[in-house]
């Protein structure tokens, strides 16, 4: 019944995590029991991500999708929008946020880590801090925009 707005959220992304029209938010709301910690940890990231992220590279877009899906599949968005557990849930919810926060250090270049400096080492954290280097700092845009143009050629 509804249709789709032709405005995005501020960021220029319609899956941006905390717009209201966003498929995440939708989404978030929805899945509220992710399975056990035991579960996420598991999970082998690398065949969810295949791509690493890097500063030389212009991938960032295609690497915060693949994390998209697996947050969806696994009932993890909520990490990502700075929400906070249940009551009594905060056991699990911390093992899963650490889950996720691991799984960021194995599909980020090494030298991410040491630009990106959040206030603490949630998943939240750490997911704003990675979007805000790439998509909110010109110089990164730059960079971006230089190794295009050197493809071209």
């Amino acid at each position: 019944m509804s249709s789709q707005s032709s405005s995005s959220s501020p960021s220029g992304s319609p899956l941006t995590p905390g717009s209201p029209n966003s498929p995440l938010t939708r989404v978030a709301k929805v899945v509220t029991n992710p399975p056990p910690a035991s579960q996420i940890q598991l999970i082998n990231i690398k065949t969810h991500v295949p791509i690493t992220l890097d500063l030389t590279e212009a991938n960032y877009c295609q690497w915060s999708q693949f994390f998209i899906v697996i947050f969806g599949k696994s009932g993890l968005i909520d990490h990502i929008h700075g929400s906070i557990p249940a009551q009594g849930d905060s056991v699990y919810w911390v093992q899963n946020d650490f889950a996720i926060v691991s799984w960021f250090y194995a599909m980020i270049s090494m030298e991410i880590p040491q630009i990106i400096q959040p206030r603490d080492d949630t998943s939240f954290s750490r997911w704003r801090s990675i979007r805000k280097l790439f998509r909110d700092n010109k110089a990164t845009r730059d960079v971006y925009i230089s190794n295009k143009f050197r493809r071209i050629y």
